[in-house]
């Protein structure tokens, strides 16, 4: 594309090019180039704001919306920016006294009170923070992030099912949005419906395979039934799409991988004890097992029966056999290997 270099509209047409095809770095030279041909530019500081922010760089992102407002004070646009700014770093009171400030100069965009709800959120003050919601979605009933953030304020109060219901709506009106897939699976996780949970966090992987919070959850969900193998493959995977910027939990990842490898040999050890334990009391059962008229039910029969029953992973000690006669006896087994029919999810009972 050919410019004409002293031209700052021209440098700026190119920054929002740039930005909508995702190339920050770029879109910051032409936005930067154009605030220097024209530092009045107010849409250049906001939009130049808003790359930073993309990036993670809120104090970058802060300084070029407080150029905007020191330009125009009554851009509501810039005012709503700075306080979402603001609360992303943590500083709550700010980025509320920005938003209302914004509200003041237009009160009916969805956008700024949804993020005022998430400074109030941020300070704990739930019912306020609902509240802004509400009107947000008043405003503009499709807007998805404002039901998505109705859950979290739900969840963090342990109001699970007002939760489920928010993300629920937040993915019929935004279906990518492999966040929202992830949350409800925390929240099904959370109220013990694991297969639910499941389902989510591979919903949110099929969206974004790299999504490390989601790999992480599913991590939990199989340890939760002891499947072991299948959690420490997604805990793998959250190791491997993790970067620097999760240095703690890539740490506690690696704590909990120890764990479940410790798990796992732990489980191969008992698997193997219990087994040997199976064998030498089948021998003995076979010795002892004896019918009324003294003759011995056929050995293959005791086992078919005793396996059956151990299989049946009820922790039944009781079962029917057949002996060489037209009668059924019933036989008692040994009930301290009732244990063993519990073993379940580590597979001790092929």
């Amino acid at each position: 594309m050919e410019i004409n270099p002293h031209q700052a509209s021209a440098h700026y047409g190119l920054g929002l090019l740039y930005q909508a095809q995702g190339k920050l770095n770029d879109a910051i030279r032409e936005y930067e180039e154009t605030i220097r041909i024209d530092n009045f530019h107010v849409y250049a500081h906001n939009n130049l704001g808003n790359v930073y922010a993309d990036q993670g760089n809120a104090p970058k992102a802060i300084n070029e919306y407080q150029q905007v407002l020191k330009l125009e004070p009554d851009d509501f646009n810039a005012r709503n920016n700075l306080g979402l700014a603001y609360t992303e770093q943590g500083r709550f009171a700010e980025g509320i006294r920005e938003c209302l400030a914004a509200l003041k100069i237009n009160p009916n965009i969805a956008e700024i009170h949804n993020n005022l709800g998430l400074g109030y959120e941020g300070q704990e003050k739930y019912e306020e923070a609902i509240r802004e919601y509400q009107v947000s979605l008043k405003l503009n009933p499709n807007y998805a992030e404002a039901h998505y953030n109705s859950g979290n304020t739900y969840k963090k109060q342990d109001k699970l099912d007002q939760a489920i219901e928010e993300y629920k709506q937040a993915i019929s009106l935004s279906p990518n949005k492999c966040e929202f897939y992830n949350n409800l699976a925390i929240s099904y996780l959370a109220q013990g419906k694991t297969e639910l949970a499941i389902s989510q966090f591979q919903q949110a992987l099929r969206i974004n395979p790299g999504y490390i919070e989601a790999h992480s959850g599913l991590g939990a969900a199989f340890e939760s039934q002891g499947k072991l193998k299948e959690s420490i493959e997604s805990f793998q995977n959250f190791l491997r799409f993790a970067t620097p910027q999760y240095r703690s939990y890539i740490t506690n990842v690696n704590e909990k991988l120890r764990q479940l490898g410790q798990k796992v040999r732990e489980g191969a050890g008992n698997a193997t004890a219990s087994q040997d334990k199976l064998n030498t009391t089948i021998a003995e059962y076979q010795q002892r097992l004896l019918i009324s008229n003294s003759r011995y039910i056929s050995p293959g029969a005791q086992i078919v029966a005793f396996r059956q029953a151990l299989e049946s992973k009820t922790g039944c000690a009781r079962v029917m056999v057949h002996a060489n006669t037209d009668s059924p006896h019933e036989i008692t087994l040994f009930r301290g290997l009732t244990s063993y029919a519990r073993l379940g999810p580590q597979g001790a009972i092929a």
